[in-house]
């Protein structure tokens, strides 16, 4: 029987992708979770061949970025950095947690328009409680103490807000004056929702969508 990886490899990426993630937290547990590693793996290092062929182009193509680095590599210390994150937030999914390791953060926005954009490791992370349509915000480098402390400290109509959730950043939404689009963690399955309200769009669905606007085949990935 074909592994995941070699299923993935052979051409049945989505169907591959939309299997694991119905596993859920489940292949976090030997050997499903080396095979479910590896096409995390895979399919990131695609992600990022991608990348540096759309920068690429469009800079021969005189295009203008917002960014003075709309491509920046993951750090030396990554690994460090994700064992940091996921000590404080909790477990990561393993697309975001590959992406971080392989692919690092893009930004291919113009200074008019907000185009493909995933932040990186080094703007994570962020804690959000929502209420209602209000969002209480939380500092960035708050102990976690500190955080639960402070959300039992606030109350609204005499409820205490004492189960702060956490959520990384995927992209900003500037125009809105929101923190733009992000996935709750921990989440120990390989994908998460993304987006305002959980748009029920997985992190993957928005890579092959947003590659699929480049010029992709969203099979690619």
């Amino acid at each position: 029987m074909p592994t995941y990886l070699e299923r993935y490899i052979a051409g049945e990426r989505e169907a591959v992708w939309d299997e694991l993630l119905a596993l859920g937290a489940a292949i976090r547990e030997q050997p499903l979770y080396t095979d479910a590693l590896a096409v995390a793996r895979e399919t990131m290092t695609r992600a990022r061949y991608n990348v540096e062929l759309l920068v690429a182009r469009l800079r021969a193509s005189s295009y203008k970025f917002s960014s003075k680095e709309p491509h920046k590599l993951p750090p030396s210390d990554i690994d460090k950095q994700i064992a940091k994150l996921e000590e404080r937030t909790g477990v990561i999914p393993l697309s975001i947690r590959m992406w971080y390791e392989i692919v690092g953060e893009v930004n291919l926005s113009d200074k008019h328009n907000k185009t493909f954009q995933v932040k990186g490791i080094s703007d994570q992370p962020h804690v959000l409680r929502f209420r209602t349509e209000v969002a209480l915000r939380i500092s960035t480098d708050a102990p976690v103490p500190e955080i639960r402390q402070a959300f039992a400290d606030f109350t609204e109509g005499n409820v205490a807000l004492t189960d702060p959730i956490f959520v990384l950043r995927i992209a900003d939404d500037k125009t809105h004056g929101t923190i733009g689009d992000t996935i709750s963690v921990p989440n120990a399955a390989i994908d998460g929702n993304i987006g305002a309200e959980n748009l029920h769009e997985t992190f993957a669905q928005y890579l092959r969508r947003s590659f699929r606007w480049g010029g992709f085949l969203a099979s690619q990935i």
